[in-house]
């Protein structure tokens, strides 16, 4: 089998509700990395939490396609006198928030921890910036403070093996996969 092949054998065995831990135990000998296989897991929501906070997740994808559009209209704004670079800067920050929002509503665990990573510092950004649009600077806060807020839940619920970066793991050096 191909690695992506057992990756999909793994997040197709935790989906159905299998023990994690069984899980990691079977697949460890065929991956080639037992920390990649371990994110693998733990990256990987079960069925029945994916029904529980689909509207939750589904929201904070329709939050980051919003943040997408704003951003496209901000750029057109400060930047009416070159067209050409507004026109490249918001495909590019369109499409970074779409491959966001797309991989939220997919359920990527990596990714909860990243957007709340870059949403916190956008919104410490926006609050060092209040002098200069009082009304936009609250504005700002309390989307990107939702944004903040519903990744930093959603992660710790549907992924609470997570670490930002990596996989927990107990004093023994065990992976901590629930």
């Amino acid at each position: 089998m191909t690695k992506r092949e057992i990756t999909r054998a793994v997040q197709d065995e935790v989906k159905s509700g299998k023990d994690r831990t069984q899980i990691f135990e079977a697949y460890r000998a065929q991956f080639p990395k037992p920390a990649v296989l371990a994110a693998v897991i733990a990256g990987t929501a079960r069925e029945e939490d994916r029904t529980e906070y689909r509207v939750l997740n589904l929201f904070l994808a329709v939050l980051l396609v919003l943040s997408g559009v704003l951003k496209v209209f901000t750029l057109w704004a400060d930047v009416p006198e070159n067209p050409l670079l507004a026109t490249g800067l918001s495909v590019v920050g369109l499409a970074i928030s779409l491959g966001f929002a797309y991989a939220i509503y997919t359920f990527t665990g990596a990714i909860y921890g990243l957007i709340a990573l870059l949403a916190g510092l956008n919104l410490l950004n926006t609050v060092l910036h209040v002098q200069e649009d009082p009304i936009g600077t609250v504005v700002s806060v309390i989307f990107l403070g939702s944004i903040l807020c519903l990744s930093m839940v959603l992660r710790r619920r549907l992924f609470p093996g997570l670490k930002l970066f990596g996989v927990k793991t107990d004093g023994a050096g065990h992976y901590l996969l629930d």
